[in-house]
């Protein structure tokens, strides 16, 4: 796969995420304009922290925003897929979640994914899927090119769905680990995301909320049956009482147990800085 890279100055970001919707619109019918906004609103505070990256997945052109380990020593790399309706920092889950796990060691590359056309009707995995697929591939290029071989993919919502049918479609041995957040299955969905979890080989954190949506809490027992007849010990299922689909509130919670459970499983040091 062709990738191309360029680093941008964070200032910039804001015109690239604006251009982004304008180069993703052949794979989209229209821009969601409301998104944009959010995104363009997001991105004039102070509050980003990291650099722009534009990554090349077949024809499209896309945005991540990286953000590179703060300790002597590098971890690995982590990739991060929001869900439907956010984007690459959305103010809940993932963008502070970029932030701590710099802090533990870890570069870490949000993904920009397909822009939801149709505010009224979810994005649905099968519009975006084999577009995510070449996205994240791009991404463990990217990490690849940066010498960065301990890569951990983290997906939230509909991100941690196409996380999950990348890895059950695409032979990937930097991706050492998986984490989950809030993964859905829908009742139409529900065989293919337990199919998908019974061919994972790698460390599985699968974390939710007691509260969260209920295409993620009324598919749990299904999900850890899947992960424990496959992976045994290498899956772990967590689920964070009081917790909704966000995490409000709850997200240093959140962050503290992905970040131990990575600890355990991924402990690979790459090269010192």
């Amino acid at each position: 796969m062709d990738v191309k890279f360029r680093h941008l100055r964070p200032m910039t970001v804001l015109v690239c995420l604006a251009s982004l919707l304008v180069l993703t619109s052949g794979n989209t019918p229209a821009a969601n304009l409301t998104l944009e906004q959010r995104i363009s609103d997001q991105l004039t505070t102070p509050s980003l922290k990291g650099n722009a990256v534009w990554l090349e997945a077949g024809n499209t052109r896309f945005l991540t925003i990286s953000k590179t380990a703060t300790t002597a020593d590098r971890v690995g790399g982590v990739i991060l897929l929001h869900d439907d309706g956010a984007h690459a920092d959305w103010h809940e889950v993932i963008a502070p979640l970029r932030q701590y796990l710099s802090t533990r060691g870890w570069d870490v590359l949000s993904i920009q994914l397909p822009v939801n056309d149709n505010p009224n009707r979810p994005l649905s995995f099968e519009r975006i899927g084999l577009e995510t697929n070449a996205r994240i591939q791009a991404a463990v290029d990217y990490f690849a090119e940066q010498e960065n071989s301990n890569l951990t993919l983290i997906g939230h919502g509909l991100g941690a769905r196409a996380a999950l049918q990348y890895l059950e479609g695409t032979p990937a041995p930097t991706v050492r680990a998986f984490v989950a957040i809030s993964l859905p299955a829908k009742q139409e969905d529900r065989d293919n995301v337990i199919s998908a979890i019974g061919k994972l080989t790698g460390p599985t954190l699968d974390i939710y909320g007691s509260l969260d949506q209920p295409e993620v809490t009324d598919s749990a027992e299904a999900r850890r049956s899947a992960g424990k007849r496959k992976l045994e010990k290498d899956y772990r299922q967590d689920r964070i009482v009081g917790a909704d689909h966000y995490y409000r509130g709850l997200e240093e919670n959140l962050q503290r147990r992905i970040g131990a459970w990575l600890k355990r499983v991924a402990r690979g040091v790459e090269k010192g800085r």
